[in-house]
């Protein structure tokens, strides 16, 4: 934590004093031509106000609001949902970042035990299962194996589980391969690489397909790394009726299912909610158009969870999220 905060101090003091400096740079000028001297004092004052408060702000979200946990709860209602999947409950997570419990594995055991508390029908993981390698999950596998659902654990890769942030393509290709066996072999999840999965009650049976990540960037500079790896038409093979899709990000199904593919529900993650929010603002709504929560376009629904774990360990605003989604037929 304390490299993390002491670097955050420092551009934010770094950002701060530009920012006001330049201000007062600006404002002088103008100032003295019409016959006055611009006192700095204020703009000093102003400065050092702005860092107390933005200090509080990341303690505050390094010590207590990364660590508030939330559930939400939906009831979502279609018409073409087979009835014998009336009220079936499926959990929702995503960006476990295993990385970010090092340090604290009972806050990992705290969102294990609130899950199974649930009760869930399905669960359903959509990425990011660790935040730069794949040692992070071995001291959390005794954690993870105790998620429980009737029907399972399925889950897909989002970006980071793809290690392009500080390894070789070399490194990429084992790492990855290393994550799939732990999930499949180890924690028994349903890892669907462009993939789909089955579920029945009795004679009527519904389809989750999972795609590898697929990133659609809103501003052209946002991804130094983007991964599109996606096959949702051989993911979708032999499948009819009722889908589920699990996409990592939720610009995937804006651009390729929102407006063409009868697909009635998709989960995703990936946005964080950038883990900021003051006031209703978020900064992921620079690069998102779809930021967290439900999401609907006609008789589509997509659901952006908030996840977590983080790449950064301090959350304002945006607490974890542990989704409960219940299916309900048009009556």
């Amino acid at each position: 934590m304390s490299r993390f905060f002491i670097l955050l101090v420092i551009i934010l003091f770094a950002l701060t004093a530009a920012l006001i400096f330049g201000l007062y740079m600006a404002l002088r000028p103008i100032v003295r031509r019409r016959g006055h001297k611009l006192s700095y004092k204020p703009f000093g004052l102003a400065t050092l106000l702005l860092i107390a408060v933005g200090t509080a702000m990341i303690i505050y979200g390094n010590r207590v609001g990364q660590w508030q946990l939330q559930t939400k709860r939906y009831t979502l209602i279609f018409n073409n949902l087979p009835e014998g999947f009336e009220d079936y409950r499926i959990v929702h997570i995503s960006d476990l970042h295993v990385g970010s419990f090092a340090d604290c594995p009972e806050r990992l055991q705290t969102i294990v035990n609130r899950i199974n508390r649930l009760q869930p029908d399905l669960i359903c993981f959509t990425g990011d299962l660790i935040n730069l390698s794949p040692d992070e999950i071995i001291p959390a596998l005794p954690v993870l194996k105790g998620l429980h659902a009737h029907d399972g654990i399925v889950s897909i890769l989002g970006n980071h589980d793809f290690t392009p942030y500080n390894s070789t393509p070399e490194q990429q290709e084992t790492n990855l391969k290393r994550i799939v066996t732990i999930q499949r072999d180890s924690l028994h999840w349903h890892l669907l690489n462009n993939q789909n999965f089955k579920i029945r009650r009795c004679k009527d049976s519904i389809f989750v397909i999972g795609v590898m990540n697929q990133s659609y960037d809103k501003l052209l500079v946002r991804r130094a790394f983007p991964i599109q790896k996606a096959d949702l038409k051989k993911a979708m093979r032999q499948t009819d009726g009722f889908r589920i899709l699990l996409t990592h990000d939720p610009t995937h199904w804006r651009r390729e299912v929102a407006d063409t593919l009868p697909i009635p529900l998709t989960l995703s993650g990936h946005t964080h909610g950038a883990q900021l929010r003051l006031f209703g603002w978020t900064p992921a709504a620079w690069f998102f158009d779809d930021v967290s929560g439900l999401v609907k376009n006609r008789n589509r629904c997509l659901y952006i969870n908030t996840g977590l774990g983080g790449t950064a360990p301090c959350r304002i605003g945006v607490p974890q999220e542990i989704t409960l989604i219940k299916l309900k037929k048009v009556q």
